[in-house]
């Protein structure tokens, strides 16, 4: 290929659990598509990448950018900020438990191999 064709998408409200404080911002599935370029050229021109702290967001970052941008209520991000903390203490719990789920198993498989020998 010798062209590449960008776009540009949209912000919407997210709902990723990772986000530890704030609303989570994510791409919307509108874009707009930039008319194709030479790759050549693109390469020569483009930005350098950025490290990943450098794309990290202040929380009033996001909320700026989707209120503005996406035209995201102060009320709807509280919703989905609610939502997520539900999830993340789901996590946690999950988390808390994963010992002593792995010790329901191997409890089991004593058992059954148990059983079968006793047979």
């Amino acid at each position: 290929f010798d062209t590449i064709t960008i776009r540009d998408y949209d912000i919407t409200l997210g709902d990723n659990p990772t986000c530890s404080y704030g609303p989570p911002i994510s791409l919307d599935w509108n874009y707009t598509e930039m008319d194709p370029i030479p790759l050549e050229h693109y390469e020569k021109t483009r930005h350098p990448r950025r490290k990943m702290y450098q794309m990290h967001m202040l929380s009033r970052q996001r909320a700026n950018l989707l209120k503005n941008l996406a035209g995201t209520t102060d009320d709807e991000m509280i919703v989905a900020m609610d939502e997520i903390r539900v999830i993340q203490k789901q996590r946690n719990a999950t988390r808390m438990s994963l010992p002593f789920i792995r010790l329901h198993e191997l409890s089991e498989t004593v058992n059954r191999r148990w059983i079968k020998r006793v047979k």
